[in-house]
């Protein structure tokens, strides 16, 4: 998967596909960043590429171009990221209260996902 498949799988789940876009490309990145860091946080194995660490640092950048290639061990775990950064931008979002609890749910089912 590429930058733009997750950014775009993101915006799928918050259904904001279509523009003018209500979130914009920036915050969907930040989020994404964030999911990954959370990621190997609950899933340290994520932290590993053959065998050797990764540092944060080094590891895939939501921020960077579309069309940039994501590794493929992420592409396992593609679900649970894209769950926890929609909770995040939506989380952010002020627009409704019923968003907190649907960001939450979300959330908890991206970590889910990650022990599975």
């Amino acid at each position: 998967m590429t930058v733009g498949d997750y950014i775009a799988s993101v915006r799928t789940k918050l259904r904001d596909d279509v523009q003018p876009y209500r979130f914009p490309d920036t915050d969907i990145a930040t989020s994404l960043n964030e999911a990954l860091r959370r990621a190997r946080q609950v899933r340290p194995s994520l932290a590993y590429k053959d065998m050797t660490r990764i540092e944060i640092a080094d590891d895939a950048n939501f921020a960077g171009y579309a069309s940039a290639p994501v590794r493929s061990e992420l592409d396992n775990y593609s679900e649970a990221l894209v769950f926890i950064a929609a909770a995040r931008v939506l989380g952010n979002d002020n627009a409704d209260t019923s968003n907190a609890a649907v960001a939450d749910k979300w959330r908890a089912s991206g970590l889910e996902l990650l022990a599975i």
